[in-house]
């Protein structure tokens, strides 16, 4: 299971949920390529910064135990959901 935090973000009431969207990942050249993973892939993403670029994507952090060995994303939080 996937564990997303949101930080500095309190516990809201239910509603119908959209899922966390991968758009574009930072690679090791600095460039943007087409994610080829899935929110679902990891257990833990970290929405760093909503509203991250001039076209409203947000900025995630997404790694599996070792928060050092993790991917950069754009994309849409939405509601947090994998």
């Amino acid at each position: 299971m996937t564990k997303v935090t949101i930080l500095g973000q309190e516990l809201t009431e239910k509603k119908e949920l959209k899922m966390i969207e991968f758009v574009k990942w930072l690679t090791l050249t600095e460039e943007f390529g087409i994610p080829s993973n899935t929110p679902r892939q990891f257990r833990n993403i970290i929405l760093l910064q909503t509203k991250y670029t001039i076209d409203k994507l947000d900025l995630m952090y997404a790694y599996d135990t070792d928060v050092n060995c993790g991917v950069l994303y754009l994309g849409h939080f939405n509601d947090g959901i994998v």
